[in-house]
């Protein structure tokens, strides 16, 4: 199984992007309604500017009224998402009634060994605990303040003790910023786009603008990183 939130996300933003065409569409037909009706009556175009205005306010609320729907159906997405890959990390049950003597005795060979601490000898001391990411994240925080935890490049010097826990913290991370980008994506205010011609002036359309277009390409790409970090997660499982 793969999350597909990529997908998925990609479908709503196509949506709503056709609720903006359809917007700009129903704009264009109100000005060609009233110029219609000016020409019809042989007056100013523009003497029927507030009916105009008052028309493209209200297809606006009701744009608007729609972007807060497409805002929800992406949070309840993002939130069974999360759901979905809690499940999967650090489920581990209750812990052995020897769980603090295996910590503490974790912790004196990992000081014994700490100078010359290999990803090896690590793995050793620490095998017992690798599904335990909560107390493997200790364990990593421990190591950090008595030595390099990372090489130059920034690469862990312990990818098999914990390889793991590294992906899963990267997959936490990804899901949260998808969730706070979700908190207001499709309710950024739009920008003006072409206008519409109308007597001797034009009525503005409406396009995405920059902060919503920039939100919208960020949570692709990390809806993107979130599934292939957990189809890896689900290769190393099986």
């Amino acid at each position: 199984m793969t999350l597909n939130l990529e997908n998925k996300i990609k479908e709503l933003i196509e949506a709503y992007h056709g609720e903006t065409a359809a917007l700009n569409d129903e704009i264009r037909a109100i000005c060609e309604r009233w110029a219609a009706l000016a020409q019809k009556n042989k007056v100013d175009p523009h003497s029927f500017h507030n009916s105009i205005i008052e028309d493209i306010n209200k297809a606006r609320k009701n744009n608007m009224d729609t972007s807060m729907v497409y805002n929800h159906k992406l949070k309840v997405l993002v939130e069974n998402a999360k759901e979905w890959v809690l499940d999967g990390i650090g489920n581990i049950g209750a812990k052995s009634a020897d769980h603090a003597m295996r910590v503490s005795n974790a912790l004196q060979f990992l000081s014994i060994e700490m100078d010359t601490l290999t990803d090896d000898s690590a793995f050793m001391i620490l095998k017992g605990f690798l599904n335990d990411y909560e107390q493997l994240r200790l364990f990593k925080s421990v190591i950090e303040k008595k030595r390099d935890f990372v090489d130059a490049s920034g690469v862990t010097l312990f990818p098999n003790t914990f390889g793991k826990l590294l992906e899963h913290e990267g997959t936490l991370s990804a899901i949260n910023e998808i969730e706070s980008i979700a908190g207001n994506l499709f309710l950024h205010e739009k920008g003006e786009a072409e206008g519409v011609p109308y007597g001797n002036t034009y009525i503005s359309l409406y396009a995405d603008g920059y902060d919503e277009m920039c939100q919208q390409s960020l949570i692709v790409e990390l809806a993107k990183k979130l599934n292939a970090l957990c189809g890896v997660a689900e290769q190393v499982e099986d």
